[in-house]
């Protein structure tokens, strides 16, 4: 079975970290950025959420759970950005 791993990335060319996203085998999961993400989540400077897919060459299936995860996940990456920028 197959799990999400959120990576987050600091970049100088952006304002605010992002995350990447892996669906990954439990034994890659420590390292993920050796496997191919599937989706960056990042905040923009209006501050809302954006999901930039990245194309693969297998197809990648996500069940309802998983969404609900992402969405979960990205919610609270954006209330910690900006709460660090507010702080």
């Amino acid at each position: 079975m197959k799990n999400l791993v959120f990576e987050k990335i600091g970049d100088i060319t952006t304002r605010y970290t992002y995350l990447f996203t892996y669906l990954l085998e439990n034994w890659q999961a420590d390292h993920p950025s050796l496997f191919n993400k599937f989706l960056r989540i990042s905040v923009e400077e209006d501050k809302n959420l954006l999901f930039t897919l990245y194309p693969e060459s297998i197809s990648i299936t996500l069940n309802e759970d998983m969404w609900d995860r992402i969405l979960k996940k990205s919610k609270e990456y954006q209330a910690h950005v900006l709460t660090i920028e507010t702080g």
